[in-house]
């Protein structure tokens, strides 16, 4: 179930509205301050996500005043390992002049303060309009490490604070290269499948203070912990076997007895395409959030939680499907690997 809350977060949040004054006052030492594993209290550069402080990661979708210009941020972790490569922070931004002084004050503080503009494309957010990459080796959790900073205006505020080693490799894991000797991911143990609750809950109280003001979710909620309980078993299932599926093609690649194209070839084979079912999915997913939209402008937080349970709904029968295409791939690439002699250990 990873992302569902901060999925809903996002539906029922209201509108970002620009209503800041000119932002000239982000300094390098607010910026430094914004790097993962430097300053920042609660983070750990490099470690996976279990490891980052529970209250700072909860804080996240709604930022305390102290981060201002910043509202939200989110965590930016390796494809694969999970590790805590960087930070991405947002806030409203006004367009025009302002945007235009922002951004000259803002390169004129950095490289006052050391910093060294730097064009490294393949490590920028996919999303940037005009944004600029400042570097700089500053002491963090793993020692002296080169940091990268990406800023940009138009449209919203982003700083994007990260290590330049693991936005590296988090870019080679998402291309399906690991690193040597990465060791075989291990599939969850499966308990016994526990019921996904239904519109009864929404009934009490308690969860109902899941749905805080401004139709935010509050994830440090014990009661969205108990709601979310079900579905995690699907979710941590879809989750390794995708993790499996990454390794096994790294290693069969890396043999050299098989090319991508064979590779695809096998998991064509196995890999259904269930397009009804996805459509069904997105269908009811927009429905549901619709009727989150609807609850929240009517301050129905019963209603918001009933919409909530639906889209939970939708995401575990996604991942339970997930979950038995992986599986199903996963085997067919391993039966391919001892049909050709490629040791998988």
């Amino acid at each position: 179930m990873l992302g569902l809350t901060a999925g809903a977060s996002l539906l029922a949040a209201l509108p970002v509205r620009a209503e800041q004054p000119a932002l000239h006052s982000i300094t390098p030492a607010q910026v430094e301050g914004l790097c993962p594993g430097v300053t920042l209290p609660g983070t750990v550069l490099g470690a996976p996500r279990s490891a980052q402080d529970a209250g700072f990661v909860a804080s996240l979708h709604k930022l305390p005043a102290r981060f201002a210009p910043f509202a939200e941020a989110e965590l930016d972790l390796t494809d694969w390992s999970d590790r805590l490569a960087a930070i991405t922070w947002r806030g409203a931004s006004p367009d025009g002049d302002v945007n235009t002084r922002t951004m000259e004050a803002f390169r004129a503080a950095m490289t006052a303060a050391g910093w060294a503009e730097t064009v490294q494309g393949d490590l920028m957010t996919p999303l940037g309009f005009d944004a600029v990459m400042f570097e700089k080796d500053l002491p963090t959790n793993l020692g002296t490490r080169r940091m990268l900073v990406e800023f940009d205006t138009p449209g919203a505020l982003m700083l994007r604070c990260g290590d330049a080693e693991l936005l590296e490799l988090a870019l080679a894991e998402r291309d399906g290269k690991l690193a040597p000797g990465s060791p075989r991911p291990s599939l969850p143990a499966l308990g016994p499948a526990a019921a996904l609750p239904d519109a009864s809950v929404c009934a009490d109280p308690a969860v109902q203070a899941v749905f805080v003001d401004e139709g935010r979710i509050d994830e440090a909620n014990p009661a969205l912990q108990r709601l979310l309980a079900a579905g995690e078993q699907s979710g941590a299932m879809s989750h390794a076997a995708k993790r499996l599926n990454t390794w096994l093609k790294w290693k069969l690649l890396g043999s050299g007895k098989i090319d991508a194209d064979a590779l695809w070839t096998v998991q064509e084979r196995v890999e259904a395409h269930d397009g009804e079912a996805l459509t069904q999915d997105m269908t009811g997913f927009l429905a549901a959030a619709g009727a989150m939209m609807q609850a929240r402008k009517a301050g129905d937080r019963a209603q918001i939680c009933r919409a909530f349970l639906d889209v939970m709904h939708f995401q575990h029968a996604r991942e339970q499907r997930e979950a038995a295409k992986w599986t199903r791939v996963n085997a067919a690439l391993e039966a391919e690997a001892a049909r050709l002699g490629i040791a998988l250990d």
